[in-house]
């Protein structure tokens, strides 16, 4: 019989062969080796891919911390791995100089921000990130909310292709010390790029002028113009409004693009675009749509002739030019003449007529100016230089080259020429400072502390944004110290200027504004989540007791069943808390719920609006909203749910994130539980057609509302000129008329004086009335009602028409949707605008002071 085995763990190991405790441990020994190899291998490829801890400097150069192992590589590969791809170029806040070591942005203002990127050795698809930061790289959140916003686009980079990437991004009105942070984030390897430049903080009175010019050079003396740069000598002390600069002058290059941005709501810190020889085909059609909205709602165009109308015959801008192009003339002494008498100061300092040497090249000026037009600055230069009103902006056209020699060397013409006719802007005056040095103001006494005040630099406004702010500087005493050993003269107080509180000045984004504030007001009252009180609970409790047990017997008794009432009881506790559910729902927040409150602002025959929605967001559980937008313009940001804009100003909270790219996005809208949250965005609205003031076959004055909606409320009012109207104060002449269709045309007169009582808006009887007729509750507007018929707001002779539309406008949809949605919209359609004031020469020269303090 054989023998049987034996247990290895009986009997000692074989000959030549290890034991098995030798053999766990090598393998324990090799497994620790292949680890420690595997987590070293490991390292190095987190390193390469995620950018070994990129910083980037000022200049936009990338700082690599990593060594490259030069025994692993060739010098080839080495040379690769110090290039940092893909490159990416000095940050551009459009429209800043790309040449400019510095870029200014302006608080308040949506921005474009251009960066040039290319991918050297691979393809790269990602994404980039902006946001504004502090010097310690925390982004700023929106005042009054703990939210900070920053803004994403996709880039897709193919090898050896350069791309310039745009960004829109929002500047919070806070801080001191900003800086605009871009990070390119590799998507799959998480690899991340990041670059933080310095800006220069614009004050709320500087405006751009962009310089659009095929020689450029031509006007670098924009620069010196006391216009742009204003000599003060005053008595402030040092503070941030000692910045002469009321204009920062920016030239652009415009060989094959134009470094512009393609949506008018990021125009908002440009005042002027002079053009001179610039072909408009290089602009793209969502820049001339941009150009045109920018125009319709104040930005002031300058078109330096001749040569320049030739190139915009047939372009986008030729429907808005005062004149055209007659064809090639002489300018000579004699032309002059006009210009001469209006624009030359004649005193001490004057200088002499302009009468050129040799006649000046120029163009004859064809007006197209309609019927009731009225060209002030025509009058004023003999037609050399004309202008049109475009909605609240204008565009100026001149017959001569505005950088001709001569012109701009005019003593004693040019500089009052260039502020009061070219700019439009209030008559000045030369004065000795405080200091007995050269100073600069309005001559008008009543504008003697708008110095800085941004509605006197800048033409554009909205009516969402800007009625009812400050953007004025205001004058204080500054307390001495006692160990100061500087006083100044003759011991008078110090003073000093200190900025408004909405620091972006006029057109910037606000969310506390008059019009903000009044549509914050309606949204809390319709969206605000109320308990339902102790009566509706005791009412509530009594019904369902009456119901349950007298009357469920008495029914149940009449028909000889006493006994079905036992059956019948849950029914009724059923029913009881269905009707109770379905009564207190909104109060006690059982439903998520969407309410918006729009105001859509028209210009006169522009089939264009702009349109700011105020959405309030409530759900009874905590939801991650996402809004998406179809308009291409819109910008949205974080909606205050309070009136106080310094509340929570420094608090953190979530992020939301706001991407442009093939459509608008606002994504991670957080709302707790119980909750109301807001989101303002803003957007320019196709219509159908214009809400216009016509004329009817008889040549009266009617209302056409070629929009595709239904008008309802609807108050036409005039402001009337102090003359006219007793007591030489401002008043409102219109009528009512309620209800305007889609096509409908009706006629309209200007004959009722409109009352503005203490407590309630013009014609508000009339639409308390109009709500009766309608059956049923709509979302009450007369906060805004009352700001839209406030005189105050109003131009001298401006028509205006008032109304309301009664739905949610299309091109917002919220994700997760909202199983109750309500809105409406206010219109404020402006129809007609007064005329301009008369441009006016300067009271003098700055060579009058200067001869007067040496003699």
């Amino acid at each position: 019989m054989a023998d049987a085995p034996q247990d290895d763990r009986q009997n000692g190991p074989q000959e030549g062969q290890p034991s098995r405790r030798s053999s766990l441990l090598g393998t324990w020994l090799v497994g620790l080796v292949i680890g420690v190899a595997a987590i070293s291998v490991g390292v190095v490829i987190w390193q390469g891919w995620t950018g070994k801890d990129l910083l980037v400097s000022a200049q936009g150069q990338f700082d690599d911390k990593a060594e490259p192992d030069g025994e692993s590589d060739s010098k080839e590969e080495a040379t690769k791995k110090k290039e940092i791809d893909p490159q990416i170029e000095r940050l551009v806040v459009q429209p800043g100089d790309p040449q400019s070591e510095v870029q200014a942005l302006k608080p308040g203002h949506w921005a474009t921000g251009a960066e040039r990127m290319q991918a050297l050795y691979q393809d790269f698809i990602g994404e980039l990130e902006t946001s504004v930061v502090n010097q310690q790289g925390r982004p700023y959140p929106i005042d009054a909310t703990p939210f900070v916003l920053t803004s994403k686009r996709p880039v897709a980079l193919a090898k050896g292709q350069p791309k310039e990437i745009e960004t829109t991004f929002l500047p919070p009105q806070v801080g001191t010390a900003v800086r605009v942070r871009s990070e390119l984030v590799e998507r799959g390897f998480g690899r991340s790029l990041r670059a933080q430049m310095p800006v220069t903080r614009m004050p709320a009175y500087q405006y751009f002028i962009v310089v659009l010019a095929k020689q450029p050079v031509r006007y670098a003396l924009l620069k010196t113009l006391d216009s742009v740069s204003v000599p003060w000598d005053g008595e402030t002390e040092a503070d941030d409004s000692e910045d002469p600069l009321h204009y920062r002058v920016v030239t652009l290059p415009v060989e094959r693009t134009i470094p512009l941005a393609d949506n008018s709501l990021t125009w908002t810190s440009i005042a002027y675009v002079l053009w001179d020889e610039v072909d408009p085909q290089r602009f793209t059609p969502e820049q001339a749509r941009a150009v045109v909205d920018w125009l319709h709602w104040g930005g002031q165009l300058v078109v330096s002739g001749p040569d320049s109308l030739d190139l915009l015959k047939g372009s986008f801008l030729e429907p808005y030019l005062p004149a055209t192009s007659g064809g090639g003339r002489k300018i000579t002494a004699k032309d002059l003449r006009q210009l001469n008498e209006h624009w030359l100061i004649a005193t001490t300092g004057g200088g002499e007529p302009l009468s050129p040497q040799t006649p000046w090249s120029g163009v004859e000026l064809v007006s197209q100016l309609g019927d009731g037009e009225v060209d002030q600055l025509g009058a004023s230069t003999g037609g050399l230089l004309v202008e049109r009103r475009v909605g609240r902006g204008r565009v100026v056209v001149s017959a001569m080259q505005l950088s001709e020699r001569e012109l701009v060397n005019w003593r004693g013409g040019f500089e009052s020429l260039f502020n009061g006719g070219i700019l439009r802007r209030p008559q000045r005056e030369y004065r000795t400072g405080y200091y007995d040095e050269l100073t600069l103001a309005w001559a008008d006494p009543q504008l003697a502390e708008q110095r800085l005040e941004a509605r006197l630099i800048s033409g554009v406004r909205f009516f969402a944004r800007d009625w009812g702010v400050d953007t004025n500087y205001k004058s204080a005493d500054v307390p001495l110290d006692a160990t100061s050993q500087w006083s100044p003269p003759e011991q008078q107080p110090v003073r000093e200027l200190r900025p408004p509180e909405q620091v972006g000045g006029i057109g910037a984004w606000n969310d506390f504004s008059a019009t903000a504030s009044a549509a914050r007001e309606t949204l809390l009252e319709a969206a605000g989540v109320e308990v339902p009180d102790t009566s509706f609970v005791v009412i509530c409790l009594a019904l369902y007791l009456v119901a349950l047990v007298p009357l469920n017997w008495l029914v149940f008794s009449a028909i000889g069943r006493v006994e079905w009432a036992w059956l019948a009881a849950p029914i009724i506790a059923l029913a009881g808390t269905w009707v109770i559910v379905d009564r207190a729902r909104l109060d006690i927040g059982f439903v998520r719920a969407q309410t918006e409150v729009g105001v859509l602002e028209l210009q006169p025959n522009f089939e264009r609006g702009h349109l700011s929605r105020y959405t309030a967001l409530y759900t009874s559980l905590s939801t991650t909203y996402d809004i998406e937008f179809d308009n291409l313009t819109t910008v949205a940001a974080p909606f205050p749910t309070t009136s106080e804009p310094q509340e929570a100003r420094h608090a953190s909270g979530g992020v939301f994130v706001y991407e442009r790219y093939d459509r608008v996005r606002l994504s991670g809208v957080f709302v707790p539980s119980n909750t109301t949250n807001m989101v303002h965005s803003e957007q320019m609205l196709p219509l159908d057609g214009a809400i216009r003031l016509g004329e009817s076959s008889q040549g009266r004055p009617q209302i056409e509302n070629r929009s595709q909606f239904v008008l309802r409320s609807v108050v036409v009012v005039e402001r009337t000129s102090l003359e006219e109207e007793q007591g030489g104060q401002p008043a409102l002449r219109g009528s009512w008329m309620g209800e305007l269709q889609p096509g409908e045309s009706r006629p309209v007169s200007f004959s009722q004086r409109v009352v503005m009582g203490p407590d309630e808006s013009p014609f508000a009887s009339e639409r308390a009335a109009e709500v009766g007729l309608q059956g049923g509750s709509r979302l009450k507007l007369e906060p805004m009602f009352r700001l839209a018929l406030d005189v105050k707001s109003f131009e001298p002779g401006e028509k205006r028409l008032v109304a309301r539309i009664d739905e949610v406008l299309s091109g917002e949809a919220v994700s997760p949707a909202a199983s109750q949605v309500g809105g409406a919209a206010l219109v404020v359609a402006h129809l007609a605008y007064g005329a301009r004031p008369e441009p006016l020469r300067d009271v003098n020269t700055r060579r009058d002071v200067v001869m007067s303090d040496s003699g």
